[in-house]
């Protein structure tokens, strides 16, 4: 009798392996800050998919957000870089989302 690993979607990994669109949001209080941010993000490798003023009420400036294709895994990992990079643009990293297939 053979059983799936706990966490495997499939023989060939985890579904943290598989492919993601995963979205991330940056927080600015420029719009020059928000777009340096974008042009380094698509430098990177992300496809920016807004860059905007902002209408959360907890944060006044734009809005910057991305997507870009990564595992799971790698996203997590992704999160910690994005943070410093965040900061180097006088940014907040708000965080990653990805949709639930």
């Amino acid at each position: 009798m053979t059983s799936k690993k706990e966490g495997s979607s499939s023989g060939k990994g985890g579904e943290t392996e598989a492919q993601k669109s995963v979205e991330h949001s940056f927080f600015c209080e420029s719009m020059e800050d928000a777009q340096a941010l974008a042009e380094e993000l698509t430098v990177m490798g992300h496809k920016v998919l807004s860059v905007e003023k902002s209408d959360d009420e907890e944060h006044d400036g734009f809005l910057v957000e991305t997507l870009e294709s990564t595992t799971l895994s790698r996203a997590a990992i992704n999160a910690g870089n994005l943070q410093v990079l965040g900061e180097e643009f006088n940014a907040v990293y708000d965080g990653w989302c990805v949709a639930i297939d």
